[in-house]
């Protein structure tokens, strides 16, 4: 498997895996400061509804054999799933691959028309069947790669990925 073969994981996703990895290190140190409802008047309703202190002790463990594990398990995501500096020739070979698997799925993708079509309608056998073919495992292989693909190229862009902007 080559590096640009790689699945990479989304920008919000990478995000959040840094952002948790930041709060177990700080839980590590001992400077995580958990908010509390000090200062609350009890039962009086909150916005959030101690979901902020659940999150934390859910996500969060006090071991600290178990914060060192977490924090690899999180680093070693980070480092598998984050996008690389591609050479020249990657990028290229990347680019072309890209538009050889955007021309193909905006061939098989349904299109918004097709997507609002009514059962009563004389084309709406054809829009089901082209809507089955999107749903092929074929489908989901091409779309998954072309995913990759611009996530690799364009790695701080969280709609990069979206193949909605392929939809006719």
């Amino acid at each position: 498997m080559s590096a640009t073969d790689r699945k990479i994981a989304a920008y919000n996703t990478r995000k959040r895996w840094e952002r948790e990895l930041r709060q177990l290190e700080q839980k590590r140190t001992g400077k995580l400061i958990v908010p509390t409802n000090k200062g609350i008047k009890e039962g009086a309703p909150t916005r959030h509804s101690g979901r902020m202190e659940r999150h934390m002790d859910r996500d969060i463990a006090e071991d600290p054999r178990q914060i060192m594990m977490d924090i690899a398990r999180r680093k070693k995501a980070l480092a598998n799933q984050s996008p690389i500096d591609l050479n020249r020739k990657d990028r290229t070979r990347v680019e072309k691959q890209m538009a050889k698997d955007k021309g193909w799925l905006r061939k098989h993708m349904i299109s918004k028309k097709d997507n609002s079509m009514k059962p009563g309608n004389p084309d709406f056998s054809e829009a089901v069947t082209r809507c089955e073919r999107e749903h092929s495992q074929e489908f989901k292989g091409v779309a998954s790669r072309y995913k990759n693909a611009m996530r690799q190229l364009d790695p701080n862009d969280p709609n990069a990925a979206s193949i909605e902007r392929l939809r006719k």
